[in-house]
Formats: C-alpha cells, sequence, structure tokens
C-alpha cells in the first residue's frame, strides 16, 4: 500500500510540476503581442528620430543661409553661433609633418592638426576657418501651443 501511495505522489507530483510548466508557457506566450508591440514601437521610434533629424538639418540649412544673407543670428528655437573648421590638405599636411619632424601629425587626428594649427598656424598645409551652426534648443515645448 505504501508503494502505491509512494507512485501516486510521485504521479501528483508529476502534474504539478506540469501545471507550473504550463502556466509559465502560458505566461510566454501571452508575451509575445506585447514583445511584437515593443518591436513595432521600436521600429516607429527610429523612423520618428530619422525625421527629427531630417528636419533639423533641413532648418538649421535655412537659418545658415539667412544668415550669411543679412546676418540675421537668433532664430525661433535656436541660434547662430560660430564653430572652428578644419581645412588641410591630407598630402601637404603629411608632407608638413614629414619636413619638420612632427611624427604627431602623422596620423592625421583632426585634434592633433586642429591643435597645432591653433598653436603654430602652420598655413602652409591648413587652417581654421569659422563656420556657423545653428544650435538648436533642447526643449521646443513652446511651439507645440502654436499649431
Amino acid at each position: 500500500m505504501n508503494e502505491e501511495l509512494r507512485e501516486l505522489a510521485k504521479l501528483r507530483n508529476l502534474v504539478d510540476l506540469t501545471k507550473v510548466t504550463i502556466e509559465a508557457q502560458q505566461d510566454v506566450v501571452n508575451l509575445l503581442p506585447a514583445q511584437q508591440k515593443l518591436v513595432e514601437l521600436q521600429k516607429k521610434l527610429g523612423t520618428h528620430q530619422a525625421e527629427v533629424k531630417t528636419k533639423e538639418n533641413a532648418y538649421r540649412e535655412e537659418c545658415v543661409k539667412q544668415y550669411e544673407k543679412d546676418g540675421t543670428k537668433v532664430f525661433a528655437g535656436g541660434k547662430i553661433k560660430m564653430f572652428d573648421k578644419i581645412t588641410y590638405d591630407d598630402d601637404d599636411a603629411k608632407a608638413y609633418a614629414i619636413e619638420k619632424g612632427l611624427p604627431n601629425l602623422l596620423n592625421l587626428n583632426a585634434n592633433n592638426v586642429k591643435g597645432y594649427i591653433k598653436s603654430a598656424a602652420p598655413e602652409e598645409f591648413g587652417k581654421i576657418v569659422k563656420e556657423p551652426r545653428l544650435s538648436l534648443a533642447s526643449d521646443l515645448s513652446d511651439f507645440l501651443a502654436q499649431e
């Protein structure tokens, strides 16, 4: 009789384990629609971020053109700031670095070149020019009410 009870206990235990496994699998199945929704939302986010980048770039270009035309520096949502832009020819810079014995310039790391041009100002191979760019505010929520 004890043997029968032991077998019954094993079977009941097996049933309980099977129920737990089924419940766990059901939770996974229930998550699938949520996972699909998450993937859809992530795709939408990527699309929206690309649209934002495109619109920002277009607005920046438009404002820079206006600045170059009439000197306007302040625009709705941002203002023109001047940034250093390095201009140099790779071959001229390498030749200059070899001629002057400047191995740190040979890899043409932009920071090395910029630092050297700023400190030594060798117009022989490059220069730093000021470039206007629009700096956009990170919070444009005030413009939402203007629709």
